[in-house]
């Protein structure tokens, strides 16, 4: 919301994009309901996870170590930014991938896919956090069936908040085409591979460096 309100206009330009294409990436209703289905069963979900088989070869935390370290907050911040680069593309290359010369219209298909990209991109994220020192692409990526199911439900809740009439009208939604979709899927996807790829290439690292201390 920051960079797309601050810089908006200025990249706006700079694409050679019409400034009165200009519009806000997110409604407050649709802030809450991506509160409310990324933040909710997802997390509950990851709650009652099974412990990893080499949770004993984990370095032992400090003792008066804080909740929130500065590896946590570094963390933190670079998956949150990471995963500001899907929505963010879908932004700024709304107006040229989905312009149909139709303002009212539009505005409601950027903000959609806007919307529903930082939905995916942050349920498709708790895999990461299944596996939070090393990659996800391993065996058993899909063992927490509790975890499965909420993002499945979490997904179809999306779903019927872009094709539902009523709905569309409470979160100022609009269908969305299979081509829309998917852009909306790839750009969401993305940026949880790049995590990805720093967890596993920081596990590799960590798991040098264990066997050498032995």
């Amino acid at each position: 919301m920051f960079i797309a309100i601050v810089f908006g206009s200025f990249v706006f330009s700079l694409m050679g994009i019409q400034i009165s294409l200009l519009y806000i990436p997110l409604l407050p209703a649709q802030i809450l309901w991506m509160n409310l289905i990324t933040d909710g069963f997802p997390a509950l979900a990851l709650g009652v996870d099974v412990a990893e088989k080499n949770i004993m070869e984990r370095k032992a935390s400090k003792r008066r170590e804080q909740i929130l370290s500065k590896n946590r907050l570094i963390s933190v911040f670079y998956q949150g930014l990471i995963l500001t680069l899907g929505p963010l593309f879908i932004y700024f290359m709304g107006p040229i991938l989905f312009d149909t010369h139709n303002f009212i219209h539009d505005r409601e298909i950027f903000q959609t896919c806007v919307f529903t990209t930082l939905v995916l991109s942050q349920l498709f994220h708790a895999y990461n956090f299944r596996f939070i020192e090393k990659g996800i692409f391993r065996k058993g990526i899909f063992n927490n069936k509790f975890l499965n199911f909420s993002i499945l439900i979490s997904i179809l809740l999306q779903v019927a908040i872009i094709y539902i009439p009523f709905l569309q009208n409470i979160f100022k939604t609009s269908g969305l085409s299979l081509y829309q979709w998917l852009i909306v899927f790839a750009s969401s996807i993305v940026p949880v591979i790049m995590i990805n790829i720093i967890n596993e290439t920081n596990y590799i690292k960590n798991r040098v460096l264990y066997k050498k201390i032995l």
